[in-house]
């Protein structure tokens, strides 16, 4: 059945077409669909926060990695200051986003 918002903008009057705004909110409310619920096993919240744990690891190993290379970049001078951060910058990336081949990302100490 469409719901009374798509109803509203065909113009149907509910009233004339005996639908219950009260009836629908009841059934809606029984009928909550899967991907709403949360997950209820213990399980999927472990992988779920083991997810967010090495997300936030990863996280903090990019900070300290590219907080490294603008200090070690800060104290060279010149043209070789430029290719310096391009090479650094390039390592990084590889590092945290390796090819889809290559497995997972490198863990750093």
């Amino acid at each position: 059945m469409p719901s009374i918002e798509a109803l509203a903008m065909a113009g149907v009057d509910c009233m004339e077409c005996g639908i219950s705004f009260e009836e629908r909110e009841r059934r809606d409310a029984e009928k909550t669909p899967q991907y709403l619920l949360a997950d209820q096993g213990e399980e999927g919240d472990l992988r779920s926060h083991e997810k967010d744990k090495l997300m936030g690891e990863l996280w903090q190993v990019k900070t300290k990695m590219e907080s490294s290379v603008t200090d070690i970049v800060s104290t060279i001078h010149g043209q070789d200051k430029k290719l310096f951060h391009i090479i650094m910058t390039a390592i990084v990336k590889r590092l945290m986003h390796p090819p889809p081949n290559s497995g997972s990302v490198l863990r750093l100490a």
